[in-house]
C-alpha cells in the first residue's frame, strides 16, 4: 500500500529476483504501469545460453521488452553498478542463511530511500533460514499480513 499510494499510475522501476519472475513481474508491471517504468527478471527467465524462456514470455505476455526485461545473470551476481536505483526488489527465492542475508543485503542496496523492498518465503516452519535472514536484516522494520509474503521501507532503521 504505501508503495501504491506513491507510484500508483507512475513508472516503477523494479526488478524481482528468484523464482516465479514471470507471474509476479506481470502484476507488478500491471498494478504500476506508467510510461518509462521497467521491471528487471533475475533467476528463472534465461536458459543456459541467455535467451528467455518460452515458458516466462508466454507468463510476461505481451510486457515483454516494453515493461518487462529478463536480465541474464544468477541471482547471487552483483548488479551494484545499475545505473539507476531501484523503486522496489521483490525477493522470491530461498538458501541457507548466509546466502540469504547477502541477497537481501546486496539487492535491498539497490533500492532507493522510500522505496520497498520485499518477497516471499517469511515462514518459520518451511523457510526458517530465510525467515532469520530477513528478520536479522530487517528487524523490527519487516511487515506481513499473515502470510509468507514480506515487505519493509527503505530508509527505516534496520536492526543492522
Amino acid at each position: 500500500e504505501m508503495l501504491t499510494k506513491e507510484q500508483r499510475g507512475n513508472p516503477i522501476n523494479c526488478v524481482i529476483i528468484g523464482e516465479y519472475t514471470g507471474m509476479l513481474s506481470s502484476v507488478v508491471s500491471d498494478s504500476f504501469g506508467g510510461p518509462g517504468g521497467r521491471v528487471l527478471c533475475i533467476g528463472d527467465c534465461v536458459d543456459s545460453d541467455g535467451h528467455p524462456k518460452q515458458e516466462w514470455v508466454e507468463y510476461v505476455g505481451e510486457r515483454f521488452q516494453k515493461t518487462v526485461w529478463p536480465v541474464k545473470g544468477d541471482v547471487a551476481d552483483n548488479f551494484q553498478g545499475m545505473e539507476k536505483k531501484m523503486d522496489m526488489a521483490v525477493l522470491s527465492t530461498c538458501g541457507s542463511y548466509s546466502d540469504m542475508a547477502s541477497l537481501i543485503t546486496k539487492w535491498s542496496g539497490l533500492v532507493r530511500p522510500g522505496g520497498v523492498v520485499c518477497g516471499t518465503q517469511l515462514d518459520k516452519e518451511d523457510y526458517p533460514a530465510s525467515t532469520q535472514a530477513i528478520y536479522e536484516v530487517f528487524g523490527e522494520e519487516v511487515e506481513s499480513e499473515h502470510t509468507s509474503f514480506w515487505f519493509t521501507q527503505q530508509g527505516l532503521k534496520a536492526s543492522k
